[in-house]
């Protein structure tokens, strides 16, 4: 039972749309902005808005960002939002994984390092809008960098592109959008908070 309540937990967080250890931390893309800067495929993206939420019970939390108003200069990629799932155990690398398995790892180790990244993006020159989304998988092995701040927030880099997965398309979806695609993100964090 109490396994069931994480998973219906941790899913509803998903849909909720300092330092690191020294070690751990070599040279991460961390510019020091002001709010979270992510791509997606080609495609460049600024933070608008954004939320945390923190979940006692399953020790992960979820950040979601996203752009506001119109994004015309990504054509058929205008707009996006970027949802990081994470579990509470500090700065470090962490691993890159499902939602599933993320509840599963975590259910056998708590103290492990995972993240769990979705992506979408959408398209204004269709009515009704539309757009597709893309999930991470565990196969492609990529890791994040995570640090803590003063403040207690959680901070989000990629060294270098990871991979995602088109899982779902919204509506007609990103014409032509590829099922896989190259991602990466640069102090993505709660600039709200």
């Amino acid at each position: 039972m109490r396994t069931g309540l994480k998973i219906l937990l941790l899913l509803g967080l998903i849909l909720f749309v300092s330092c690191s250890d020294s070690d751990d931390n070599p040279n991460p893309i961390v510019g020091g902005t002001t709010n979270s800067l992510w791509m997606l495929g080609d495609f460049e993206y600024t933070g608008g808005d954004a939320s945390t939420n923190i979940s006692s019970v399953t020790n992960t939390g979820v950040i979601a960002v996203s752009t506001l108003g119109q994004d015309n200069a990504n054509g058929n990629y205008a707009g996006s939002s970027l949802s990081v799932t994470y579990s509470l155990n500090g700065g470090g690398t962490y691993t890159v994984v499902t939602a599933q398995e993320l509840v599963t790892i975590l259910d056998a180790d708590p103290a492990a390092k995972l993240v769990v990244i979705s992506c979408t993006a959408g398209t204004q020159r269709v009515d009704p809008l539309a757009s597709s989304k893309f999930d991470s998988d565990s196969a492609s092995r990529d890791t994040v960098i995570v640090t803590v701040d003063n403040e207690g927030k959680y901070h989000f880099s990629t060294r270098s592109s990871i991979t995602l997965n088109k899982t779902i398309d919204i509506g007609t979806g990103i014409p032509n959008a590829p099922n896989v695609i190259d991602f990466s993100m640069d102090d993505v964090f709660d600039f709200l908070k």
